[in-house]
């Protein structure tokens, strides 16, 4: 009986740490979408006549993550 304690903490950190890993997996996913769709813009405002128009309105270069 005293051991439960012990295997139920032991869940938690398992489920924990699954959750963990499924965040991180999602953050990384959004991190390479989000720098994709930079690199999409930043061509995009590079180009004849675009740069044009983006530099009248002041666009700028995106960052990356």
């Amino acid at each position: 009986i005293e051991a439960l304690p012990a295997l139920v903490q032991r869940e938690e950190v398992a489920v924990t740490l699954l959750e963990l890993r499924g965040l991180e997996d999602r953050r990384a996913f959004a991190r390479l979408t989000f720098n994709e769709a930079a690199a999409a813009y930043d061509a995009a405002i590079n180009q004849w006549p675009t740069r044009i128009v983006a530099r009248i309105f002041g666009f700028e270069p995106a960052g990356r993550l």
